[in-house]
């Protein structure tokens, strides 16, 4: 609690309100430090709009969607100061239920996506950003994650009229392939910009045909999310300095340090990724070791790495053409079962590779622990790890009750 002033712990539960008096007398919290208050969470925020009274971090930790606090929170928090926000409805983000997120976040989360759970970062982050626009602010993001049942993210919230005029171009629309789940990204806004005249206005579209180049399916449109980089490598760098500096002082140092470290080799500017997994099965075809396939759309000219959700993640700013002509490649070297006319591995495999992929293993495509020593994908600490099930108000009620008198 060094450096910090006081913090204020809220909650609209009574006998939540009640453990957190009881957890600072059993942690031995000097008294003023931690200020137990019982209110509603958004009431809160909008009492502390003023600039002399608005928190430095302000932490929204809810059941289920943060959605109904976003409009106070992005007020309350001071200048450059850190905006921490969690969501655990996971399925709503990953696409259960399109209608249900978008009367939510304002987005259309998209089924069976691969890359659901950055996808579901990615709405949340434009969620907030669409919520601070409203009053002249925008957010930078220094540390967002998905992990287990939820997501977290960080955000600094800044003032700036100029700042949010460029709002549009920050966030954009995915249309994925219903066949071979190829992307292409569409930005809301574009920036032109004239000697010292700058002009905001809408993009320009669509970035693809009607139907895929690749399998000739139709493609399916979510959105809008965020397009730019979810992390800050600086800040990022600091937190895994800190870590290994006090690694005694966490009990779950394994799990922090292999999550820090695989954010640290994800390409920050890239938005969403392929699964080599998800690839393989469109084709009906064994899965290339990770390395040699990282090799191939190195040698190609692009960039690849992991993504901290997914081992088998391909993200990479190669462009769907490039990633599928590696696959077929892949195929004419390992040739399986010939696959059904009407299906899009027949469509794809039909065409000829552009270009000749090169399997060779390259310097720095092996990860984990092969690479660096450091598990990255360390698992969850207990079985049936997940979240549990929404307390019950009157019985809340009641134990406050026995705990107050």
């Amino acid at each position: 609690m060094e450096g910090i002033e006081s913090v204020m712990a809220n909650d609209l539960d009574p006998a939540a309100v009640a453990a957190i008096k009881q957890n600072c007398i059993i942690n031995g919290i000097a008294e003023g430090k931690v200020i137990p208050n019982h209110g509603d969470a958004s009431l809160v925020c909008y009492m502390h709009r003023d600039d002399d009274k608005r928190f430095d971090v302000l932490d929204l930790d809810p059941y289920g969607a943060p959605t109904p606090f976003l409009d106070g929170a992005v007020q309350a928090v001071s200048e450059g100061g850190l905006l921490c926000v969690t969501a655990t409805d996971m399925a709503v983000l990953c696409g259960k239920n399109s209608e249900v997120c978008h009367s939510k976040y304002g987005v259309m989360s998209l089924r069976g996506l691969s890359s659901c759970h950055e996808f579901g970062i990615r709405a949340v982050l434009a969620s907030i950003e669409s919520a601070a626009n409203r009053y002249k602010r925008h957010i930078v993001p220094v540390l967002s994650f998905q992990t287990d049942f939820y997501l977290r993210v960080f955000v600094r919230v800044y003032t700036s009229a100029a700042e949010v005029k460029r709002s549009p171009n920050k966030i954009g629309h995915v249309f994925v392939c219903h066949g071979c789940e190829s992307m292409h990204f569409q930005r809301v806004g574009k920036i032109t910009q004239k000697g010292n005249q700058v002009k905001y206005s809408a993009a320009t579209g669509p970035p693809m045909d009607q139907f895929c180049k690749e399998c000739g399916s139709k493609f399916n449109m979510g959105g809008p999310i965020w397009c730019e980089p979810t992390v800050e490598p600086e800040f990022l760098s600091t937190v895994l300095q800190h870590l290994q500096q006090h690694r005694e002082e966490y009990h779950s140092y394994e799990r922090l340090h292999g999550m820090v470290a695989a954010l640290s080799t994800e390409l920050h500017d890239v938005p969403l990724y392929y699964s080599a997994h998800a690839m393989c099965k469109v084709l009906h075809c064994l899965c290339p070791p990770m390395p040699n396939l990282r090799s191939a759309i190195q040698a190609a000219g692009y960039r690849v790495s992991q993504a901290h959700t997914e081992p088998l993640a391909l993200k990479t700013d190669a462009p769907p053409s490039v990633m599928w002509d590696i696959m077929r490649c892949w195929v004419k070297q390992n040739p399986i079962k010939s696959p059904k006319e009407t299906s899009p591995a027949y469509r794809i495999l039909s065409k000829e590779p552009e270009l000749q992929a090169d399997f060779t293993v390259r310097e720095g495509t092996k990860s984990g622990t092969k690479a660096t020593g450091t598990a990255m994908f360390v698992p969850a600490p207990e079985p049936n790890w997940g979240p549990r099930a929404r307390a019950s108000g009157k019985r809340n009620r009641e134990e406050a009750e026995v705990t107050t008198t």
